[in-house]
């Protein structure tokens, strides 16, 4: 079969953070701690099983043909799916646990090769609030901001 996913590696409260799956990137000798910490695979499409290609289907036909495999179990697992919750709920969540973002796919959407608007990644952008106590125009010249006294 043909499965499309994202590596995670969840602390241990089960939260996935890039930082933890990034320090396994390129590591050709991991340490027996890196082997021992826990990455699984969560598996949020199927593309192909035996010796037929399913993109051309729906994702709601794959996901279908996905959840009906018995994927939750070991180190892969059934990435979670929702239908009926609107996205602002989902991103709200998905700060509230600190993640990175959502996917948000079409479920009428075929999988093809290239960036879709079918298919979004919404980022959960980090901002804070400041407070501005001073400001500086920029001008043209140069300023001068302690004159000199001749």
């Amino acid at each position: 079969m043909t499965l499309d996913g994202e590596p995670v590696a969840p602390d241990r409260g089960g939260v996935p953070w890039f930082a933890r799956i990034g320090r396994r990137l390129g590591v050709t000798r991991p340490s027996p701690a890196l082997i021992r910490a826990a990455a699984c695979l969560y598996v949020f499409d199927l593309l192909g099983f035996g010796d037929r290609d399913l993109r051309t289907l729906t994702y709601l036909q794959r996901r279908e043909r996905l959840e009906r495999l018995g994927l939750p179990h070991g180190p892969v697992l059934l990435s979670p799916s929702y239908r009926d919750i609107p996205v602002s709920r989902m991103l709200a969540v998905a700060a509230e646990y600190d993640n990175e973002g959502v996917i948000a796919k079409r479920v009428d959407s075929t999988c093809r090769a290239g960036r879709s608007q079918a298919w979004r990644k919404l980022p959960l952008r980090r901002s804070t609030e400041v407070v501005v106590v001073g400001w500086l125009w920029a001008r043209p010249s140069p300023i001068q901001l302690f004159p000199t006294r001749t």
